[in-house]
């Protein structure tokens, strides 16, 4: 897996400031891919950053870039509690919540929304792209319902960061300078 892949993509959770990313890989082997990410994590075991495989569409792997503490603080939020809860998640376990999400990602015909739970997106913007019953305020990295300053914020933020961290990856800057660099 391109590590330049894993920076244009998730930036801002490497950066720490965002809970979690999603992106796209493609592979020839299961198997490889799976030892690449139990590399990541080994290499990144001490930064509260772990990746995991959320699916496998097609030749391309779903692949979720995310924070533990943040997703346990996260998890925890008034909103997002009843949201998850909605649809049967065992909010008091991150890893039983994220499997559960891949099971569902997997088995739904539709992709299911409550990913902006796992991402980091406020409960409101989650609440009102589910509902889809009046129009979103803004749309940047996610839809947004709610506040839209601090979304348009965070979304000039995360913009900010990829530049910076692309920028400095391109120099030579290896991923774990990188997440020490925040």
């Amino acid at each position: 897996m391109p590590e330049e892949l894993i920076v244009e993509h998730c930036a801002p959770t490497l950066a720490g400031i965002k809970t979690g990313n999603l992106f796209n890989c493609s592979y020839t082997c299961r198997k490889q891919l799976a030892k690449q990410i139990a590399e990541f994590n080994q290499r990144f075991m001490h930064c509260d950053i772990c990746m995991t495989i959320l699916s496998y569409p097609k030749d391309r792997a779903l692949i979720y870039l995310y924070r533990p503490l943040w997703l346990k603080a996260d998890l925890c939020k008034e909103g997002i509690i009843e949201i998850l809860q909605e649809f049967g998640y065992p909010v008091d376990d991150i890893h039983a919540c994220i499997a559960m999400l891949s099971e569902r990602i997997q088995t739904q015909q539709t992709f299911p929304h409550e990913i902006g739970c796992f991402l980091g997106y406020p409960a409101e913007d989650v609440r009102g792209f589910m509902k889809n019953d009046k129009p979103c305020k803004l749309v940047g990295v996610w839809k947004v319902y709610g506040d839209e300053q601090t979304a348009k914020h965070l979304f000039q933020t995360y913009a900010k960061c990829t530049y910076a961290y692309m920028e400095h990856f391109e120099k030579g800057m290896s991923l774990e300078q990188l997440v020490r660099f925040v």
